[in-house]
């Protein structure tokens, strides 16, 4: 099966929702698509000037998702925010705690936690109340995973470092 709902820049990022099979993907706006009858349900403009979005992910629940975009704060734009959205695509609320795009986002199984890949490691809670934001060093995060039993992250850097913190983005030895 192959459907083409994009311009010709491509997608960004594509996440199946948790229960049915509506996706949600990503790159200058916002798609929810219906898989199972190979339709476009809505294309959502996010309302920034200068944008990307780069990552998206549906809560556990599905009952909304995220999206995490690139911002063009230092050429004059908006800043890089976090957007929670709900599943017909309504804005919920926005989020800006990065100085650099949100390349990255991760929901801990379930679903209480989202951690996000920008210059910082960005945990909060599944209403958007930060938990931790960790700075590692000049290196702008690029991957991000929780693992199986939700105490630990892992994530990865332009540099190719990879880290493992806590839950809270703490290093661990």
């Amino acid at each position: 099966k192959t459907l083409s709902f994009s311009n010709p820049g491509g997608l960004f990022d594509i996440d199946w929702h948790p229960v049915n099979g509506q996706l949600v993907a990503v790159e200058e706006d916002i798609f929810l698509i219906d898989i199972d009858r190979d339709r476009l349900l809505a294309t959502i403009d996010d309302g920034t000037k200068s944008k990307g979005i780069l990552a998206c992910r549906w809560h556990p629940s599905g009952k909304f998702f995220v999206t995490g975009d690139y911002g063009h704060e230092s050429e004059g734009g908006e800043p890089s925010c976090l957007k929670y959205w709900t599943r017909e695509g309504t804005l919920l609320k926005s989020i800006k705690e990065s100085k650099s795009e949100y390349r990255n986002i991760s929901w801990r199984r379930d679903g209480k936690y989202l951690a996000a890949a920008t210059d910082v490691l960005l945990v909060l809670t599944e209403n958007g109340d930060v938990i931790s934001k960790t700075k590692f060093d000049d290196n702008n995060l690029w991957g991000i995973d929780w693992n199986n039993n939700g105490d630990k992250i892992i994530s990865s850097d332009q540099a190719g470092n990879i880290r493992v913190t806590d839950s809270e983005g703490k290093i661990l030895q």
